[in-house]
């Protein structure tokens, strides 16, 4: 029996997965995969209703041009595996991917959390099986965690002259932030 690589993807604070766009996973190469780099992608919709699961080809590795995997990617809880996301067959040039739409809900996490993401950490796996006969199959275990944070920052303003501020009017001031150089505007309306 051919045994699979396994990477498992923990992400820590998975409650402000809506808030992100895109979370990729740290790269992984398999070595009896003719020494593929691959990396999974967990982006939420536009509307932040559901997530799709994106399985990619790194074309930065060393491996033949296309390569033909059997891949599983499911979801699992500290105990077992919970919800099926994707099996299949599928042959990958270097840059390419698999995209699997609407794998979770957030109402499928809201409604059962405990569940789906105990402690608040969603764990993604993904196993992969080669076609090709080969004698460097071995039991590859990988793991990796990523951990989801929200910038916040909060202040006090005194607003000079708020008294003299007409109805309807509005106002916007540059607020720089703190960790990078970019910049955000702070504005309110008076009504």
């Amino acid at each position: 029996m051919l045994m699979p690589f396994t990477y498992t993807w923990a992400i820590e604070n998975a409650s402000v997965l809506p808030l992100s766009n895109r979370i990729f996973s740290p790269a992984f190469t398999i070595s009896f995969l003719k020494k593929t780099k691959w990396y999974l992608e967990l982006e939420t919709s536009t509307m932040g209703q559901s997530i799709a699961c994106i399985l990619h080809r790194s074309g930065t590795d060393n491996g033949p041009e296309t390569i033909t995997v059997c891949f599983h990617l499911f979801l699992r809880n500290d105990t077992e595996h919970i919800h099926n996301i994707r099996q299949g067959i599928s042959s990958f040039l270097k840059f390419s991917c698999f995209r699997t739409e609407r794998f979770l809900t957030f109402d499928d996490i809201q409604n059962s959390p405990s569940v789906i993401v105990p402690q608040d950490v969603l764990t993604v796996v993904c196993q992969m099986y080669g076609l090709e006969a080969t004698t460097e199959y071995e039991l590859d275990l990988c793991y990796a965690r990523s951990r989801m944070s929200v910038e916040r920052h909060s202040f006090e303003w005194s607003i000079r002259r708020f008294s003299c501020i007409s109805p309807a009017e509005e106002r916007c001031y540059p607020l720089k932030k703190l960790t990078t150089a970019a910049w955000c505007f702070f504005g309110f309306l008076f009504e």
